[in-house]
C-alpha cells in the first residue's frame, strides 16, 4: 500500500475512533435503522414484524402498521447505506449481538459515515489546497461542526444526508475534469432523496446546475438518478399502495405560524442556530464573494450550494418542528454543512497565497468555538437533560433563544461558561 493510501486509511480510522468515543447517543427517530438493515439482510425486506417484543417495548414509536406488517415511518435511505457495513459486522459478531447492541452499532456506523464524509472532503480539497489547508478544512468539517454533536450521535436521516451530499459534491467536482463522473453524481442525487425528502431541493438545484454546466452531457446525471427514483417509487407502491410513503406524503412544510422565528432561530439561536454551533461556516459567504471576484472555475457550483442552503433554510423555518425535536443542536440544518464547508475552498486558497491574512485569526477563533461547543455538547449529559428540563422543548420552542440556558452549556460537573 502506498504512503498516500495508508495516510487516507489512517485518517478514516482516526476520525471514526474519535467520534465513537463521544459520550452521548441520541437514538430517537433513528432507533430502527440498524434493525432495518438486519431485516433486509435476513429476510430480504424491511418488515420489522419479526421484532414484535422490541416494537412493543418502544410503544410502536415511528412504526407504520399495514396488516400484520410493521415498517419504519422514517426515511429508509440511511439504513440502505449502512447495510453493507451491517453485513460485515454480522459476520464478525453474529446477528443476535448486532440486534442486542444495536444502539452502539448505530453510533459506530454514524461515526463511520462522518469519517467517510471527511474523507470525501479530503479528496476534494487536496486538488485545490496544500496539505495543511486541506487538513484544516477536513478538521473544521468533522470536528468543529454538529457532525460531532448530531451527525455521529445516531443514524439520523440527517447523518445519511451529510454522507450523500458530501459524496455528491465529490462527484460534481470530479465531473469538472471528466463528465463521466456525472453517473456517480446522478446515483448519489437520487439516493439523497431516498435518504431525506428535503434533499428534493438538492435534486432540483444541482440538476439545473448540471444542465447549465454540462449541457448535452447532463443526461449522464439524469439517467442513473431516474433509475433510483423509479426503484424508490416502485418500493413505496408495493408497500404503501402509493408512490410516496406516509412520511414523504405528510404535509410538513409551511406549518409554522411564526416563520421568521424559525428562520432566524435556525441560524442564530444559542441552542438551535447553525452559525452559533458552527461559527466558522459563516466565512463561507466571504469565500463566495472571493470566488466571484476571482472568477473561480467552480463559481457556479458554489452558487448552487448557496441556493440550496437558502432554500433549505426556508423549508426548515416553515416547519412547525423547526427546532428538530429531541436532539442536540441545529439538527435540521446539519444537512447543509457539507455545502457551506465546500464553499470555504476559495477563501482557503486565498489565505494560502498570503492574501486577506486578517481573516486567519477570526477563522481560527470561530473554529475553536465550534470545537468546544460541539465536543462539550456531545460529552455532557446536561445537553440531553436540557431537552426536557425545565420544560420540554417541544412545548416551548422559544427556549432555543435562552442564552442563560444554552443547550451546549448545560453540564453536570464543570463550571458554567455563560450566566
Amino acid at each position: 500500500m502506498s504512503d498516500s493510501k495508508l495516510f487516507r486509511v489512517a485518517l478514516l480510522i482516526l476520525i471514526t475512533a474519535i467520534h465513537v468515543n463521544f459520550v452521548q447517543i441520541t437514538s430517537y427517530d433513528s432507533r430502527w435503522s440498524v434493525l432495518n438493515a438486519v431485516s433486509l439482510l435476513r429476510t430480504g425486506d424491511l418488515n420489522l414484524a419479526e421484532y414484535q417484543p422490541i416494537l412493543k417495548d418502544n410503544d410502536d414509536y415511528g412504526i407504520v402498521r399495514i396488516g400484520d406488517k410493521a415498517y419504519d415511518r422514517f426515511p429508509i435511505g440511511t439504513s440502505l447505506i449502512v447495510t453493507p457495513a451491517v453485513f460485515v459486522l454480522m459476520q464478525i459478531n453474529g446477528r443476535r449481538e448486532i440486534e442486542k447492541h444495536r444502539v452502539y452499532v448505530e453510533e459506530f456506523l454514524a461515526a463511520m459515515l462522518m469519517a467517510l464524509s471527511g474523507y470525501f472532503f479530503f479528496i476534494i480539497a487536496k486538488h485545490y489546497l496544500e496539505i495543511p489547508g486541506t487538513l484544516f478544512l477536513v478538521a473544521l468539517f468533522v470536528f468543529c461542526t454538529p457532525l460531532v454533536s448530531t451527525g455521529s450521535r445516531a443514524l439520523w436521516s440527517n447523518s445519511g444526508s451529510i454522507f450523500v451530499i458530501s459524496l455528491l459534491l465529490l462527484f460534481l467536482f470530479k465531473s469538472a475534469f471528466d463528465a463521466r463522473w456525472l453517473i456517480g453524481a446522478g446515483l448519489t442525487l437520487g439516493l439523497a432523496y431516498v435518504v431525506r425528502p428535503t434533499n428534493a431541493l438538492s435534486v432540483l438545484v444541482f440538476s439545473a446546475y448540471a444542465i447549465f454546466r454540462f449541457k448535452e452531457k447532463s443526461f449522464l446525471l439524469f439517467l442513473p438518478g431516474l433509475v433510483i427514483a423509479v426503484s424508490f417509487f416502485a418500493y413505496n407502491f408495493a408497500v404503501y399502495s402509493s408512490i410516496l410513503s406516509p412520511y414523504y406524503s405528510e404535509r410538513l412544510l409551511f406549518t409554522n405560524t411564526d416563520f421568521w422565528n424559525g428562520f432566524f432561530a435556525s441560524l442564530f439561536s444559542p441552542s438551535r442556530g447553525l452559525f452559533i454551533w458552527a461559527p466558522a461556516l459563516f466565512f463561507a459567504w466571504i469565500s463566495l464573494w472571493i470566488a466571484f471576484r476571482n472568477k473561480d472555475r467552480n463559481l457556479w457550483l458554489y452558487v448552487a450550494c448557496a441556493i440550496v442552503f437558502w432554500l433549505h433554510l426556508i423549508a426548515v423555518g416553515s416547519f412547525k418542528w423547526w427546532h428538530g425535536g429531541h436532539s442536540i443542536g441545529p439538527r435540521l440544518m446539519t444537512d447543509v454543512i457539507p455545502l457551506l464547508t465546500v464553499m470555504l475552498i476559495p477563501l482557503f486558497r486565498t489565505l494560502e497565497r498570503g492574501r486577506y491574512r486578517v481573516l486567519v485569526a477570526p477563522l481560527l477563533l470561530a473554529s475553536m468555538a465550534g470545537l468546544w461547543i460541539n465536543w462539550h455538547a456531545a460529552n455532557e449529559q446536561g445537553s440531553l437533560n436540557w431537552i426536557r428540563t425545565p420544560e420540554n422543548v417541544d412545548s416551548n420552542q422559544n427556549r432555543a433563544w435562552n442564552w442563560h440556558d444554552a443547550q451546549f452549556n448545560r453540564q453536570n460537573h464543570t463550571a458554567r461558561l455563560l450566566y
